[in-house]
């Protein structure tokens, strides 16, 4: 049993993401920016804080798509959707994610079930090891 599960381990490694990971996302204009994200099954789309947005050029003018509404805990808030693309585990996606103010939350990436369909999440409460 455990040489199959060893072996399992082995194949999928690629595939299994953890509950933090190290994710590169890609402006429009090719600027590249390394962040430490929380994969996020309850969310349905990846959310990128503003600053970061700006600081690889997400927020251009002819990169947003639309406005969508959202609604959370902090009430209700429109935000704008932009094209982007995203590198986990080394597979680059072209995806459409949201941009909020994220700067008083712990996580300033966090990505959605949109971008994780080809994964399978490890479901262990393991904690971050980053600050």
């Amino acid at each position: 049993m455990a040489l199959i599960k060893q072996l399992l381990v082995t194949l999928c490694k690629d595939i299994i993401l953890n509950n933090y990971e190290d994710v590169w996302l890609i402006g429009p204009s090719g600027q590249k920016l390394q962040v430490r994200a929380k994969i996020d099954t309850g969310a349905n789309r990846t959310s990128v804080d503003r600053t970061i947005a700006a600081e690889i050029g997400l927020l251009a003018p002819d990169n947003i798509v639309e406005y969508r509404e959202f609604f959370s805990g902090l009430g209700r808030e429109e935000r704008p959707m932009v094209r982007c693309q995203l590198v986990i585990n080394g597979l680059t996606r072209s995806t459409t994610v949201s941009i909020s103010d994220r700067s008083h939350m712990k996580h300033q990436v966090i990505v959605g079930r949109q971008d994780i369909q080809s994964f399978l999440v490890k479901p262990a409460n393991q904690e971050e090891n980053h600050a």
